[in-house]
């Protein structure tokens, strides 16, 4: 009877272990599948960019015209505005092209997740990428990292060169470890928004036009993160709205980090805000577009009708 009830217990046992070990080879080749498919549609993207050379190059200008109309207002008024920006160095010029360039990256982040979504449900191909798994937060993903690197290397190339025109340097003890850090986390929390926009998809039917989330942020940013001007000069009932977005803290560190030198003890206050913000907006925006997405499969689909 001992004998028996050993076997039986070694069998249970046996039993287990293979279920955890399956468990965590299906684990495992989940976590392989949502990165090859990030790859797949990475390579995509800049497969069709490479086929519409005409959409390259006007992607190219848009990105920077923006930086360029900033630059030339900066000099025009540097003269009068470098006393305000004192804590940054004084320079006007810097003050404002460093913000721009950030702020052009974190838009793409903020925009990516709702126009991949609008473009894959209009194209009928969003829910082909449901069927399979992974499918759809692989595609997302690919996107999202994609205009990421595109909008990166766009912006770092016009910084360059506007640094080389205008005598812009970087401080010589910039700590570029701490500012790769803050801008990882300030990325992170963006693209959290931009999951909270993208559900108003399905959960608000904004199925065109304008995404209300990303809409509200990247106005509010414009006029209350200090992004063009410092929050000393906006009016007192107005400040308290910037600490609402990620963008006030990252702003004020990077420019502190890159044109003072300062420490990661200098900024640790804006990097702990942007560490916890970040986990907080991807988690929240996770949710609640796989909720929309949940919703939308219960009734109308997600898939177009026309």
């Amino acid at each position: 009877m001992k004998t028996r009830t050993r076997r039986t217990d070694s069998a249970a046992n046996t039993h287990g272990a293979r279920d955890a070990t399956s468990e965590r080879e299906l684990m495992n080749s989940g976590v392989a599948a949502l990165l090859k498919g990030i790859g797949s549609f990475v390579w995509l993207e800049y497969k069709a960019l490479l086929f519409y050379p005409a959409t390259f190059f006007m992607t190219v200008f848009q990105g920077m015209i923006n930086m360029g109309i900033w630059f030339f207002i900066s000099l025009f008024i540097s003269g009068y505005a470098d006393r305000f920006v004192s804590a940054y160095g004084g320079s006007y010029v810097a003050y404002v092209v460093l913000g721009v360039a950030f702020h052009e990256v974190a838009r793409s982040a903020l925009k990516s997740p709702y126009v991949s979504i609008q473009t894959a449900f209009w194209e009928k191909r969003l829910e082909t990428y449901r069927i399979f798994p992974k499918g759809f937060w692989a595609y997302i993903l690919g996107r999202f990292f994609w205009q990421l690197l595109f909008a990166l290397v766009i912006q770092a190339a016009t910084l360059a060169l506007i640094a080389g025109v205008a005598g812009i340097e970087l401080h010589p003890k910039a700590h570029l470890g701490t500012a790769a850090l803050v801008y990882f986390f300030f990325i992170a929390s963006v693209f959290g928004l931009g999951l909270l926009g993208a559900s108003t998809f399905f959960l608000l039917e904004v199925k065109t036009g304008v995404e209300p989330v990303g809409w509200m942020v990247d106005y509010a940013v414009r006029l209350t993160s200090g992004l063009y001007y410092p929050i000393a000069i906006i009016p007192a009932f107005v400040r308290p709205l910037s600490r609402l977005f990620p963008h006030t803290y990252a702003f004020r560190a990077m420019r502190l980090i890159l044109l003072q030198g300062a420490s990661g003890r200098a900024v640790g206050n804006d990097l702990l805000v942007l560490a916890l913000y970040a986990p907080l907006a991807v988690a929240a925006g996770f949710l609640l577009l796989r909720s929309a997405l949940a919703r939308a499969e219960r009734s109308n689909g997600v898939s177009a009708v026309v």
